[in-house]
Formats: C-alpha cells, sequence, structure tokens
C-alpha cells in the first residue's frame, strides 16, 4: 500500500452566539407597568471556524515512491482541521456556553434599563 500523507499541526478559532438579527417584533413582549419582560431568541449557532494561518503548519509530509502526489493535499487537511474544530467545539459546548452569555448578558441589559421580571425563552431550531 503506497501512500501520500501530511500531518498538519492546526491552530485557530471558533466563534459561536445568538443573531439578534433574527428577533422579530413578535419575540418581545413587554409589560411597562408590570416591568416584566419576555424575550424569544434563535438558537445559538456557530458564526465562524477559521484557522490561524500563521500558527498552522504542516508538521511533515511524505509520498511514497509509487505514490501519486496529491497537490490538493495541505488544502483539504485544513478544510478538514476546520470541520474538526467545529465539531470539537460543539461537541465541548460551546453552544450551550453561547445560550449562557446570551442569557447572561441580555438579562442584564433588559433589567438596567427597568424590567424586574426579565424572561427568556429560546426558539426552536
Amino acid at each position: 500500500q503506497v501512500k501520500d500523507a501530511i500531518l498538519l499541526v492546526a491552530v485557530g478559532d471558533v466563534v459561536a452566539g445568538v443573531d439578534l438579527e433574527h428577533i422579530a417584533a413578535g419575540d418581545v413582549d413587554t409589560d411597562w407597568t408590570g416591568r416584566k419582560v419576555t424575550l424569544r431568541l434563535p438558537p445559538p449557532s456557530v458564526f465562524s471556524a477559521t484557522l490561524d494561518e500563521k500558527a498552522t503548519r504542516v508538521y511533515s509530509r511524505s509520498t511514497d515512491l509509487l505514490a501519486a502526489r496529491h497537490e490538493d493535499l495541505e488544502d483539504r487537511a485544513r478544510a478538514e482541521a476546520v470541520r474538526s474544530m467545529e465539531k470539537a467545539a460543539v461537541d465541548q459546548g460551546i453552544l450551550d456556553r453561547a445560550r449562557r452569555e446570551a442569557e447572561r448578558a441580555l438579562g442584564a441589559l433588559l433589567r438596567s434599563v427597568g424590567f424586574t421580571d426579565v424572561r427568556i425563552e429560546w426558539k426552536k431550531s
């Protein structure tokens, strides 16, 4: 079995959050006299997964004598690294953290403008 192989050391970032552009007027219920507000948010999502091109590097590359050298192997390895980073971040709870952070930040914002009863609900995906 001949092989064309690469070992890529990938460094990158995965960013997740709640896209507030998906909030419609009907997603906010307010009771100003009771100082109550209910906010329905879209589910958190991954905004981006990117490699740090300066820190990501090819650690080794080997092509057996009889193997065909795939010139796109590094590009494919980089694309797979991005997919793997995103999956690992989701598996490790990045969406749950984004949900908690959105609840914390938006709850604080709504309380700062005078609401005392703040409820945050989540729309289905």
